[in-house]
């Protein structure tokens, strides 16, 4: 069950990074073949190859499927009228650094605030799946936040609004994460408390995702409000 319960993770922790590699190139470039289906497959296929990859610990190959799977949907999958291939590819693969390195600090940060808390989980799996649940909460709200708007090429406004919801999400989700971590330290077998934390993430991934699209199509209305009007002048 622990196996299970440690390949569910990684296929979450996947799912979430792999959706943010995607949805950061259909923002940014035009996609190549139209079917969604073709997307979605490619998605899933990734999901479940490296969330295999990762159960074997090993951060090289780790990190050499990750590099193979951005520079392939950067390549083959979009395209860019005005630059190179291989500019696109860089960007992606910078991306996926900065990826990186979030979720660095999101482990960083869970195990600090454990130990403060005296939070002790007797379960190692149970363990992981708090690091990756919290590691994974900081890094969609920094990507949301800074990453996305640095890398975008639209120059779109980030009211205050949206900057107290996504705050007031994340914070909400990171509280519910210690609270889940501190009932796990009595109950290490209640499994039901890995999939509270995957529904945890998955709301606050498609919340702020959700956030960012309302706002996005509500200014563009006021664009093209703007310009009717200059129009019948």
């Amino acid at each position: 069950m622990q196996d299970i319960v440690l390949y569910l993770s990684c296929c979450l922790s996947c799912f979430i990074v792999i959706t943010m590699l995607l949805g950061f190139m259909d923002d940014r470039y035009c996609r190549t073949i139209k079917r969604k289906s073709v997307y979605i497959g490619v998605k899933i296929c990734f999901v479940f190859g490296i969330a295999a990859v990762n159960l074997s610990n090993n951060a090289f190959y780790n990190f050499t499927m990750w590099l193979l799977f951005v520079a392939l949907c950067a390549f083959f999958l979009y395209y860019d009228h005005f630059d190179k291939p291989l500019k696109r590819v860089l960007e992606c693969e910078a991306l996926i650094f900065l990826i990186a390195i979030c979720e660095s600090l999101g482990v960083v940060v869970a195990d600090w605030l454990l130990i403060y808390l005296k939070i002790e989980i007797p379960s190692q799996v149970m363990q992981s799946c708090i690091e990756t649940a919290f590691s994974k909460i900081i890094l969609i709200f920094l990507y949301y936040m800074a990453v996305n708007r640095l890398m975008k090429k639209t120059e779109l406004p980030f009211t205050r609004q949206q900057y107290v919801f996504n705050v007031v999400i994340i914070l909400y989700s990171l509280i519910d994460i210690i609270v889940i971590a501190d009932n796990m330290a009595r109950r290490p077998d209640n499994y039901l408390l890995v999939l509270n934390l995957g529904c945890i993430v998955l709301a606050a991934l498609y919340l702020l995702y959700f956030i960012k699209v309302v706002y996005e199509k509500q200014y563009l209305k006021y664009e093209l409000k703007t310009i009717e009007k200059q129009a019948e002048m």
